[in-house]
């Protein structure tokens, strides 16, 4: 996930950045001294951005047809949106080399190919894809229109498992030249690389649980790169897909957390993802869960093995993304594990029965 979700008023260039998942209200002032200085930096960042766009643009052979807004904000990336003679475009400037957006670039213009919801990359008139904004890499795509998906809707989790689907076909014979930096396995190596971060009394629950997953698990584990797998978005929540209706016409983000991995982890995590909500976040709906699988299945199948690995996947994803979450700064400031939304998610899936989907 992103180390921030920003908040935009549609009539003003204004960016908050909120850490996603936080639990503000456990929070002292440490946690809101952070998050302002946070969205000090975005704000500043954003208002330099904005005043050079028309300039930028020069190279496309774009010319604005309004102010660009900024749309999107977080610590790494900024996107902004720009009405254009030629049409809306987003810009996206990036916090990350060059490298990872070749990869990201690759893989869209892999899936477009195969008719699959992503947008569109814009070149320069010279052809180039990355140029520079600000000093920081940035790409321009094509602007889709849609509205976030409400996840109550049962017909759009079933589209959603459907693209999914549709996705992980299209990758199966995907080799791309620049090879992802994560797999399913590197939330893992990290915790075991900062296990020191976590010495606090706060997080002693916390370990204890990453212990009983390995032990528990160690045939799961042992297994799954044995399973179907492939290039996979690995983040594909309702604020990465937009819609029209009951269509869904654009997948977006396929960068930060796109990764080598298990076609049924990256199941697993879209069920979560697709089964809570801002009303009820740290419960999980199982039949919201069938849904997404339900939708997938019409489209591809799982195997057998895949089918008695999927209630592990759920669960490792979940904790996967508890531990990306408490060691890549998405909580600033936390104290215990208990502050961190994603882990609350992992023990209440420890607490259905083994099989639950």
């Amino acid at each position: 996930m992103k180390r921030g979700v920003v908040e935009v008023r549609p009539d003003q260039n204004h960016v908050r950045t909120i850490p996603r998942d936080a639990r503000v209200e456990g929070s002292a002032g440490g946690l809101s001294l952070r998050i302002a200085t946070l969205t000090a930096v975005v704000d500043r960042r954003a208002a330099e951005v904005l005043g050079v766009v028309p300039s930028f643009l020069r190279a496309y052979g774009l010319t604005p047809l309004a102010e660009p807004t900024v749309v999107k904000a977080g610590i790494d990336n900024l996107t902004i949106k720009v009405r254009t003679k030629a049409g809306d475009i987003a810009i996206r400037q990036y916090g990350a080399g060059t490298a990872s957006i070749g990869f990201e670039l690759e893989l869209m213009r892999h899936l477009k190919s195969r008719g699959r919801p992503v947008p569109g990359i814009i070149e320069t008139r010279q052809g180039v894809s990355v140029t520079t904004l600000a000093a920081r890499p940035s790409v321009i795509f094509e602007f889709i229109d849609g509205q976030a998906p409400d996840p109550h809707d049962v017909s759009l989790r079933r589209r959603m498992g459907s693209e999914l689907a549709l996705c992980h076909l299209a990758v199966s014979d995907f080799r791309p030249v620049i090879n992802p930096e994560r797999n399913e396995f590197s939330d893992l190596a990290r915790f075991d690389a900062m296990r020191s971060t976590f010495a606090d009394s706060g997080f002693d629950r916390f370990l204890s649980d990453v212990a009983a997953f390995r032990t528990r698990e160690t045939a799961f584990l042992s297994n799954l790169t044995q399973l179907p797998h492939g290039i996979v978005h690995g983040d594909l929540h309702p604020h990465n897909v937009l819609v029209r209706g009951t269509e869904v016409v654009a997948l977006l983000d396929w960068g930060e957390t796109c990764m080598t991995a298990s076609f049924v982890r990256d199941l697993g995590q879209t069920m979560l993802m697709w089964s809570v909500t801002e009303e009820d976040a740290l419960r999980p709906d199982v039949d919201w869960m069938r849904d997404v699988r339900e939708g997938y299945e019409l489209i591809r199948p799982l195997t057998s093995d895949e089918d008695r690995a999927l209630n592990s996947a759920i669960r490792f994803a979940c904790l996967s993304d508890a531990i990306r979450h408490m060691t890549t700064g998405v909580h600033p400031g936390l104290r215990e594990a208990s502050e961190c939304g994603t882990y609350l998610q992992f023990v209440a899936l420890t607490q259905l029965p083994t099989r639950f989907v």
